[in-house]
């Protein structure tokens, strides 16, 4: 175990960025590779009219893979801030861990409009380990990415009218032509999207990342009583 706060955040800082650079890498491989196949029906290469064929390389393929990398996506941002809490907690000698703040979000969950792992981390850092975390637009996107995941874990793609808030609504205008919510309130990933929610994901794990103080990130960590 590394003894030095400033390893630890280094090996922290490698291990996410290359999770969300072979995301990256992924997403944009399949997402050229389904063009070629679009090209092909579109040209004929079949030898014979597919607009099954067509559809699914200009639709519905793109559509899943796109949804499939963004739950991942979501998926290594939450598993690594609850790493980080585990982090800080250790060496901080907290005797609270993210669960139990999660457990009481739960709890006043007709407080705390979202009470999530991710969500309970950031309120662990700040409220248990007093971490001071940037807050701004790259906060604000993830919040919105919260919502849509859950419409794409629990939905199939879908958000209630009455679910679709205003902040989600004004992200949605931001990023078009990236995503659409239709009038039925599905939920369209377009070409880019994935990307460009990556290096969302990047900036605000790195900048929290960088607000852990040292004493947090290393062994000699003063114990509290």
């Amino acid at each position: 175990m590394p003894n030095s706060g400033v390893e630890m955040r280094t090996i922290l800082d490698r291990v996410v960025n290359a999770d969300l650079d072979e995301l990256k890498g992924y997403v944009q491989t399949v997402e050229d590779a389904l063009e070629k196949q679009l090209v092909y029906f579109g040209n004929g290469g079949s030898k014979e009219e597919n607009p099954e064929g067509v559809h699914r390389f200009a639709v519905r393929f793109p559509s899943l893979i796109r949804c499939t990398a963004f739950v991942h996506l979501y998926s290594l941002l939450e598993c690594s801030l609850v790493n980080l809490c585990g982090h800080v907690r250790k060496f901080g000698s907290f005797r609270e861990s993210v669960n139990d703040t999660n457990k009481k979000q739960k709890k006043n969950k007709k407080k705390d409009k979202k009470h999530n792992k991710i969500v309970a981390a950031r309120t662990y850092l700040k409220d248990v380990a007093k971490v001071i975390l940037p807050e701004g637009a790259v906060w604000r996107d993830v919040l919105q990415m919260i919502d849509i995941r859950n419409a794409f874990v629990h939905g199939r793609g879908r958000i209630r009218e009455d679910k679709i808030t205003k902040e989600l609504k004004q992200y949605a205008k931001r990023k078009n032509p990236l995503i659409e919510i239709d009038g039925i309130g599905r939920i369209n990933l377009r070409n880019g999207y994935c990307q460009d929610a990556i290096e969302v994901v990047r900036q605000f794990f790195n900048a929290t990342l960088k607000s852990i103080p040292e004493k947090f990130l290393r062994e000699e960590a003063k114990r509290r009583r």
